[in-house]
């Protein structure tokens, strides 16, 4: 199965061969601070990633076994990075994805640090897209980007 995701503003887009099925969960400290959350990463293979946009991309050390890439022109999260020798894959941001239609939860990291305040519950207020863009659009306007 292929892929296809891109950044918000679009300046950063890619295609997957090989797509894998499953994604993975990360609630260590860093991630939540860098997402506002936990960051759901799509590990992929960089030889089945086809990457446009590569001006955009900024990448730091944010420790010193990892690095992490945003977009340069809309800040979106794009992916996770291990430095080991032999790390041959990036851990895309989820959210990215075109489709995350078939997608299955395989793993969850530093569970011990899971900030359990973020999870919705039963009482939270749910709303569908008709319902959001009715109660925060400007009234002339369509569906938003």
């Amino acid at each position: 199965m292929n892929r296809s995701g891109r950044c918000l503003c679009g300046a950063v887009s890619f295609d997957i061969q090989n797509a894998p099925p499953t994604f993975n969960v990360c609630h260590c400290d860093m991630c939540r601070r860098w997402t506002g959350a936990r960051f759901y990463g799509y590990a992929v293979p960089k030889a089945d990633l086809m990457l446009k946009g590569d001006a955009a991309i900024v990448e730091r050390e944010t420790s010193e076994w990892a690095a992490r890439a945003n977009c340069g022109t809309c800040g979106s999260p794009l992916w996770y990075r291990p430095l080991r020798d032999g790390a041959d894959y990036v851990c895309l941001s989820t959210g990215l994805l075109d489709d995350t239609a078939g997608l299955a939860l395989a793993h969850e990291f530093f569970v011990d640090c899971k900030a359990t305040a973020l999870d919705p519950t039963d009482e939270t207020l749910a709303l569908t897209t008709a319902q959001t863009i009715a109660k925060f659009a400007p009234a002339d306007e369509g569906e938003p980007l």
